[in-house]
C-alpha cells in the first residue's frame, strides 16, 4: 500500500504500452538521418520477415522427435546467424546508424509527468491485471490511484467499448453512447470527480 509502489506501476504502465511506439519512430527516425541505403533497409527487413516465419514454424511443431522439428530449429539458427552477420557489416559500415540505433532508452519519473501537464489537465491510465484493475489518476500537482475487482462483466465492458469504437461507423450513435458510458462509470467516473477543479 506504499505510494511509491503505485507510482512506480504507473510508470511501468506508461513504460511499456509507449516501447513499440516509441521504437518504431525512432528506428524510422534513425534511418532517414543515417543514409542507410534502401537495398539494406529492405535486407533488414526480409531478415525480421524470415526470422518472423521460422521462429512460427518452430513454435507451431510439438513433436521434438519429428526430423522436421530439427529441420526448422536448424532453418531458425540459420537466420539467427544471418542477421549477427549483417549487424557485425552494419556496424563497421556504418557506425554512426548502429550508435543511434543502440541508444539507451530515457525513463520519465512522475515528476517529469507532472511537469509536462498544463495546468488543469489530467492524465487517466488504467491497467488490467489478473485479479483487479488498477487506474491512475495525475495531474500537476496530485497523484492518486483506483483499485476495482476484474470482473468478468468489467473486462467485457471495457473490450466491448474497444470493438464498438472500432466498428462505430456501422453502428447507431445510441449503442456507442450506452457502451461508452458503462466504461466511464468503470474507468473515469471517480478520477474526473476526484480531479473535478
Amino acid at each position: 500500500r506504499d505510494k511509491k509502489y503505485f507510482e512506480e506501476a504507473l510508470v511501468f504502465c506508461e513504460k511499456s504500452k509507449a516501447t513499440a511506439v516509441r521504437d518504431k519512430l525512432h528506428k524510422q527516425a534513425v534511418q532517414s538521418f543515417s543514409g542507410l541505403p534502401d537495398s539494406l533497409l529492405k535486407k533488414e527487413r526480409q531478415l525480421h520477415l524470415q526470422l518472423g516465419a521460422a521462429t512460427q514454424s518452430l513454435l507451431s511443431l510439438n513433436d521434438k522427435s519429428d526430423s522436421t522439428y530439427y529441420s526448422s530449429l536448424k532453418s531458425l539458427e540459420d537466420v539467427k546467424h544471418k542477421m549477427e552477420e549483417f549487424d557485425e557489416q552494419l556496424e563497421e559500415d556504418f557506425p554512426r546508424y548502429y550508435q543511434w540505433l543502440k541508444e539507451p532508452e530515457q525513463t520519465v519519473s512522475l515528476s517529469d509527468i507532472q511537469q509536462a501537464l498544463r495546468p488543469g489537465s489530467v492524465l487517466v491510465e488504467y491497467f488490467i491485471g489478473d485479479e483487479q484493475i488498477t487506474v491512475f489518476g495525475v495531474s500537476s500537482h496530485h497523484f492518486h490511484h483506483w483499485e476495482y475487482a476484474n470482473t468478468d462483466s468489467a473486462l467485457a465492458s471495457i473490450q466491448s467499448f474497444i470493438q464498438t469504437i472500432e466498428t462505430s461507423a456501422d453502428l447507431p450513435s445510441s449503442a456507442i453512447a450506452d457502451c461508452a458510458y458503462t466504461t466511464y462509470q468503470l474507468l473515469l467516473e471517480q478520477p474526473l470527480n476526484y480531479f473535478s477543479d
